[in-house]
């Protein structure tokens, strides 16, 4: 269990009874807004020179920039994971520095992943409306990975599949609300365009 940061609650204490179904409609929903108008590049990993590892929020992934901006840069990032110990090794430590060990999950999810290249994805890739996602439970990054980074910090598969569960609602829930304003900011363009013809 993590501890209250400020008068943030841990996703812990916000999940006392997950709704363990991907709905992306669910009710309880937490809404932020990001700014994520930098559009990370992908630069695929060198494997013949080894950046100097340095310690503290200066750890980085050789080949990767975070967040991960779109479906093709996670798909690329698991596969690179996999096939090479050594970036395997960075994002794990890039994960481990990334987290402060009080902080949940959910809070800092969005400095690894935008919400644009999640959107493809929930935990179990089942979906009760629209097409089929992919599931995050067989994906090294989301899974081992996350849990050798921050296992110190109390994270065990039970917590990790509540936070995924709650990353995913709070993803769904941004989009729904950028959807929301963009549609009244139509409305109200309309309505200028009608007033302005009257």
């Amino acid at each position: 269990m993590q501890e209250k940061v400020g008068d943030e609650i841990s996703c812990h204490e916000q999940l006392k009874q997950p709704p363990y179904e991907d709905d992306d409609y669910g009710d309880d929903m937490h809404i932020e807004v990001l700014d994520q108008s930098e559009v990370p590049t992908v630069r695929r990993y060198q494997h013949l020179q080894r950046l100097q590892r340095e310690v503290g929020p200066q750890v980085q992934v050789p080949g990767f920039n975070f967040p991960i901006a779109d479906e093709d840069a996670v798909e690329l990032l698991e596969a690179t994971v996999n096939l090479n110990e050594h970036v395997r090794n960075d994002y794990v430590s890039y994960l481990r520095a990334k987290k402060p060990y009080n902080v949940g999950i959910p809070n800092v999810f969005h400095t690894l992943f935008s919400d644009e290249a999640m959107y493809s994805y929930n935990y179990s890739g089942i979906c009760n409306r629209g097409s089929k996602r992919k599931a995050m439970q067989r994906y090294s990054i989301f899974m081992d990975c996350m849990l050798d980074a921050w296992r110190d910090h109390g994270v065990d598969e039970a917590s990790l599949k509540e936070s995924i569960y709650q990353v995913i609602r709070n993803i769904n829930g941004r989009k729904r609300n950028r959807k929301y304003f963009a549609k009244r900011r139509e409305e109200d363009r309309r309505r200028k365009l009608t007033a302005g013809k009257d």
